[in-house]
């Protein structure tokens, strides 16, 4: 599942499908995404799987099948892709004025009191929900075969996520900005076919990601501004298919990095607003999968970047507000000539 937010291509010259961007050998996937105006976005799908991962396109979460351009057309009730309605935004239609039910994929801004008109719609796979809290979840039966869920907060909180255990598809679940704390995690292990988990601005410690290490399958997770520390990244060992990890906070320093070191298939890693140093990254450069590093608002300085230039592998690296000379930058830049180097200085 990737972000929410569309790529502008106003520098690009755009061909009518896929854009491949070379990063000096790495080449990133692009789905180009075309309106009825003419409007063309991207989004990026570098490393997704087809047939299992998720687009969000304004708003609505969209199942990838692998293609290289989609057709879309967005109206207040419904979203329409390549020319078959996909979706409905129930801020704007009532259910029960929707005729093509069985052409439904994907539903968003769906309050409690639509629950139990959910069973209207066989073929739903993802489903957004707004202005809910923890019992509310309950109500959710009729869609306990989607795919995947994004509960935006703050209503949610522990108890609410002891409903989830009879969701076993779902692959893909947000729960940003929830009151989630360690203990509600527990409800999540028994989500065996879980590939991604956004728990980012939740509530939840160490001891809460100690719940986790039997999600096996976990492709993706955001722990952004988590109250995690070296102590809880210990458990992140066991997610050996662990591909996409973000970790925003201070509470993460060197040698919490040393744990990542056993995670064989991650290919990007965000550290934002962490304590790490040049000691922390040096634990990284036995990552021969990892192509993107994100190191923004961190500690480094011009006499720490050595364990910078050992990243050999990493073809994107953004760096930003960091105390970095133009020499050393400029030498960085020699030193990994592969790599596309975004900086933002101070």
């Amino acid at each position: 599942m990737v972000g929410k937010s569309f790529n502008k291509l106003a520098a690009l010259s755009l061909c009518a499908g896929l854009v491949l961007l070379g990063c000096r050998g790495y080449n990133r996937r692009f789905i180009i995404i075309s309106d009825e105006n003419g409007e063309r976005d991207s989004i990026e799908v570098t490393g997704l799987t087809a047939g299992e991962d998720y687009l969000s396109i304004h708003d609505y979460y969209v199942q990838w099948e692998g293609q290289d351009s989609v057709r879309i057309r967005n109206t207040d009730e419904f979203f329409y892709l390549d020319g078959k309605v996909a979706g409905a935004n129930l801020g704007k239609i009532d259910p029960s004025e929707i005729t093509d039910t069985n052409d439904i994929l994907t539903l968003q801004m769906v309050q409690p009191y639509y629950f139990s008109a959910l069973s209207r719609f066989p073929n739903l796979r993802a489903l957004s929900c707004y202005a809910i809290n923890q019992n509310d979840l309950a109500a959710l039966k009729d869609a306990a075969g989607i795919e995947l869920l994004d509960v935006f907060g703050p209503g949610v909180s522990d108890s609410g996520l002891r409903y989830l255990s009879n969701f076993k598809n779902l692959r893909h679940l947000c729960l940003c900005e929830n009151k989630v704390t360690d203990e509600g995690l527990r409800y999540l292990s028994d989500l065996k076919n879980l590939t991604s988990l956004d728990l980012e601005f939740t509530h939840c410690t160490d001891e809460g990601i100690s719940y986790l290490k039997d999600l096996t399958s976990l492709r993706r997770l955001n722990l952004g501004l988590v109250h995690v520390s070296e102590k809880g990244l210990t458990h992140l060992s066991a997610m050996k298919n662990l591909r996409e990890l973000h970790i925003w906070g201070q509470d993460i320093s060197d040698e919490g990095l040393r744990y990542l070191a056993d995670l064989p298939r991650l290919r990007k890693l965000s550290l934002q607003y962490t304590s790490i140093t040049s000691r922390g990254i040096s634990f990284l450069k036995d990552l021969k999968h990892l192509k993107e590093l994100t190191l923004t608002f961190t500690p480094l300085v011009d006499e720490n970047l050595a364990a910078l230039h050992e990243l050999t592998n990493i073809r994107v690296l953004r760096v930003g507000e960091l105390d970095i000379s133009p020499d050393d930058l400029e030498e960085l830049r020699r030193t990994l000539p592969r790599c596309d180097i975004d900086y933002v200085g101070n």
